[in-house]
């Protein structure tokens, strides 16, 4: 049986400099105290056979007891509008709004309500558990009452409900009609329905209002807790005062399916509360509302925006050209920004804290967490020449995946943690990676630090994170200064952040990278900077960060048809060598195949130009390089790089060594067939004092430290991060 975890956490934020404070977010079982205090990571290895781990305790304010508190997570995206006018609201009222569900049968699901499901009063707009449109009323007096066109809601296709409660009458009334035909007349046939209610009732009109959920009474520590998330697109919501005139419409229903249309009459205008066009406000969280009042909203939990609505015709593959044919939200029961946890305690970084990997180290019964966080030098200063960067937006991309690298038959060579598998299976709410899917099978395209993320701490599978720290056990064993810079101030601050480093150095993985990022390490290394790419599938996908909200990032891989522009930004989305920056233009090698089972190494090149590169292999005689590695067993595998002219790999690039032996791929590249897979490392020196330095391997830095660090792996990096530290010419 596996153990349960009883602690967990996160920080606010991930990269802190001094002077700035980190917020620790915990969550524990039971109330039984647990012990905190400030550990530095020099390696987070327990897995492998090696087991470098070491952690270094570091004296701070905030080490002692707290009481342990059960902080919930609340998934599902959902828009929410809590202006004072929607309070005033009494009497008649009608609403109309268009959606197209992806789990039309998944249970109650909310389109649009001020509903509160814990006390049963509000009123709502739904698809009821047989996936049939309906509107729920409840009033303070616990009477509820339900009405559905019992027309059948279909996955993927367009449909027009409307609504309305006559005060006067004591009748409410609902109407739908699909906008995408089916070709089956029955399925297709507009529907309307009435029902006459007590005439002293009078639904509950309190709350905010929300569209793709439902509140649940009092829940999360800042808004009432979501409920009937809905899977699914909703656009153009709109809700009036009164009841429109049946007169003057041919056939019944007709006056309730003119509230849709794009065009209002005068006296609709007259009679309109609120107009949400979502095709406003795209790469922001807020929600326009072109009525009279402005009541305006807010999106909860990043649902999916930039994606094409019931009038996009094909045509226009781009949101920015045309928002209106992007008039639509994608809501998902699943989504997750932020876990809105209260913090357990803060801490103030010191002014003489050296840069580096730390972590709050958690104590409870028998659990032990360590909520990890960077901590660079202050803006415009630095300790060293050298820098580190740690991806923390691969991080972030990869966090609580739990597809694919579990998969022992596919990924039989990486170390995982069964522990961490388990608990993530048993807590989804913890929140998906960008390697998932959604609850609908709909591909995830924004992920969070805000929330516990298992895989950046000791112990979580040997990959990404865990590599990383081997890299810097390797830098602390050289006794070469560094200082630790993150993917996080590299997006807000550019090539400033680089600047006066002589060299910098990345991850074994840093995958995912944004244009700042990338625009800032071109100017770096053609400005003179030397770069040592430490690993391989690096600079690979397009990823954006969102302006205002801390951490979230996005990514759009194989998305539909005119939904490839990304919504925080608008670059288009894919990999980056599609558009027309491929990382062999900036690094000489670039993502060729997984090579995920079993290790392997590189034959160094014969006939090199001493004078140019001899002083790669300094002191290394030997012509097998890598043919050990504590994680992997060799210094090439887990995925691999390679050099492609007609990719952009630059002429004066030198190869130092290739690997052409290798004991098994997983699919290679969509570029390459299986009989261009190799992996090479090369070195190239760049006009004006740059050059760029790679390995080639994301296996290459788990092999640093075999053998207490003697070995050729470590003693070539070693050399070039001596030469490229003197800054004479190459």
């Amino acid at each position: 049986m596996t153990h349960e975890r009883t602690v967990i956490g996160y920080c606010d934020p991930l990269t802190a400099r001094p002077g700035d404070t980190v917020a620790f977010k915990v969550s524990a079982t039971t109330t039984t105290p647990y012990q905190a205090d400030l550990v530095r990571l020099r390696n987070a290895d327990t897995l492998t056979p090696a087991n470098r781990f070491c952690e270094l305790p570091v004296e701070s304010a905030f080490a002692g007891d707290y009481i342990g508190s059960n902080q919930p997570i609340y998934t599902g995206s959902y828009v929410e509008v809590t202006d004072t006018t929607l309070a005033e609201l009494q009497g008649s009222f009608s609403i109309s709004l268009f959606f197209k569900p992806t789990t039309a049968h998944k249970g109650r699901q909310f389109l649009m309500s001020r509903w509160n499901e814990a006390t049963g009063q509000g009123w709502a707009i739904c698809l009821n558990e047989r996936g049939h449109p309906e509107l729920l009323l409840g009033d303070d007096r616990g009477r509820r009452f339900e009405l559905s066109t019992m027309m059948l809601a279909l996955d993927g296709v367009w449909t027009y409900i409307a609504a309305s409660f006559d005060a006067d009458k004591s009748e409410f009334q609902i109407f739908t009609t699909r906008t995408s035909k089916t070709g089956n007349t029955l399925l297709d046939w507009p529907l309307r329905r009435s029902r006459s209610l007590p005439e002293d009732f009078q639904p509950t009109q309190s709350g905010p209002l929300r569209m793709g959920a439902a509140q649940n009474g009092p829940g999360n520590n800042q808004r009432a807790r979501p409920t009937g998330c809905f899977n699914g697109k909703i656009e153009r919501p709109r809700m009036f005062l009164g009841v429109p005139d049946p007169q003057g419409y041919k056939t019944s229903g007709e006056e309730l399916l003119a509230l849709g249309v794009r065009a209002l009459s005068v006296t609709q205008q007259s009679q309109l509360i609120a107009d949400w066009d979502f095709s406003v406000g795209i790469g922001t969280t807020r929600i326009e509302d072109r009525g009279p009042h402005g009541l305006h909203g807010e999106t909860v939990n990043l649902p999916l925006r930039a994606v094409t609505g019931m009038e996009w015709n094909g045509e226009i593959s781009n949101w920015v050209d045309d928002p209106n044919q992007y008039a639509a939200i994608q809501f998902h029961d699943d989504d997750l920004y932020d876990a809105e946890w209260q913090t357990a305690f803060s801490y103030k970084i010191p002014d003489n804290l050296p840069s580096g990997l730390y972590a709050a180290r958690l104590v409870h019964q028998q659990s032990t967490d360590h909520i990890c966080f960077f901590v660079a030098p202050k803006r415009g200063e630095r300790s060293s020449n050298v820098a580190l960067l740690m991806p923390t937006t691969s991080y972030i991309a990869y966090a609580n995946h739990t597809l694919n690298i579990n998969w022992g038959d596919r990924f039989p060579m990486v170390h995982t943690n069964a522990r961490d598998s388990d608990y993530l299976e048993r807590h989804p709410e913890l929140g998906r990676s960008t390697y998932c899917y959604h609850s609908d099978q709909s591909e995830v395209n924004y992920a969070s630090r805000l929330r516990p993320m298992l895989h950046h701490r000791p112990g979580g599978q040997a990959y990404n994170f865990v590599a990383d720290t081997d890299i810097i056990d390797w830098l602390e064993h050289e006794n070469i200064a560094f200082d630790i810079i993150t993917d996080d101030l590299l997006h807000a601050e550019g090539i400033a952040l680089l600047r006066g480093y002589q060299v910098v150095l990345t991850g074994s993985h840093p995958e995912y990278v944004t244009k700042n990022m990338l625009d800032a390490v071109e100017s770096y290394t053609n400005n003179g900077g030397r770069l040592m790419y430490m690993g391989a599938n690096g600079f690979f996908w397009v990823t954006s960060h969102h302006a205002t909200l801390p951490g979230a990032i996005e990514v759009r891989r194989l998305m539909a048809d005119g939904e490839a522009i990304h919504e925080f930004d608008g670059v288009p989305g894919s990999l980056w060598a599609l558009n027309d920056r491929a990382p062999q233009k900036l690094l000489g090698v670039g993502f060729v195949a997984m090579a995920f089972f079993g290790p392997s190494y590189y034959r160094r090149e014969m006939n090199l130009d001493e004078d140019k590169v001899g002083f790669i292999f300094e002191g290394v005689t030997d012509e097998i390089i890598g043919n050990f590695g504590n994680h992997f067993g060799g210094a090439v595998g887990e995925e691999i790089d390679r050099t492609d002219k007609e990719m952009g790999t630059h002429p004066d690039t030198v190869v130092l060594a290739r690997c052409t032996t290798l004991p098994g791929i997983l699919e290679p590249d969509d570029f390459y067939t299986v009989e261009d897979v190799y992996a090479e490392m090369t070195f190239r020196s760049i006009a004006g004092g740059g050059a760029v330095f790679s390995t080639g391997s994301i296996a290459w830095s788990s092999a640093l430290n075999h053998n207490n660090f003697e070995n050729n792996v470590s003693a070539i990096t070693g050399n070039v991060l001596r030469r490229f530290s003197n800054p004479e010419p190459l």
